[in-house]
C-alpha cells in the first residue's frame, strides 16, 4: 500500500497528483540535553526548555513562516538579509513572549 501511495503521489502511475506542502517552523536558541532513548528502537532525542520553547514557536507560528524567539532574534538581527515582524504571543507554561516572524 505504501509503495502504491508513493508511486501515485509522485505521478509514477500515470496520474500527476502533487499537493503543496505547508510548514510551520519554530526556532529557539539555548542549552539542551541530548541522548538516546529506547531499547527496542533507539532514537536520538533533545530535551529541555529550549526545545519546549521552539515547539511553542512552531505551534503559535503562521503557516509557511519561520517563527523565532527573542534569544534567536538577537543572533540574527544584525543580518540585513532578514526582515522581521515583531509580535507578542501567549505560550502555555511561558506567559507572554516577544517573538519574531521572518518575512
Amino acid at each position: 500500500i505504501l509503495q502504491q501511495f508513493t508511486r501515485s503521489s509522485l505521478g509514477l502511475d500515470g496520474s500527476l497528483h502533487i499537493e503543496k506542502l505547508h510548514l510551520k517552523i519554530g526556532i529557539n536558541t539555548g542549552n539542551v540535553i541530548s541522548g538516546v532513548v529506547g531499547s527496542q528502537k533507539p532514537q536520538f532525542a533533545l530535551f529541555g526548555d529550549t526545545v519546549n520553547t521552539a515547539s511553542r514557536m512552531m505551534s503559535t507560528g503562521e503557516v509557511n513562516h519561520i517563527h523565532v524567539s527573542a534569544e534567536t532574534h538577537e543572533f540574527l538581527r544584525q543580518d540585513d538579509r532578514f526582515k522581521w515582524h515583531q509580535q507578542q504571543i501567549w505560550a502555555k507554561g511561558k506567559g507572554y513572549m516577544d517573538t519574531y516572524l521572518l518575512e
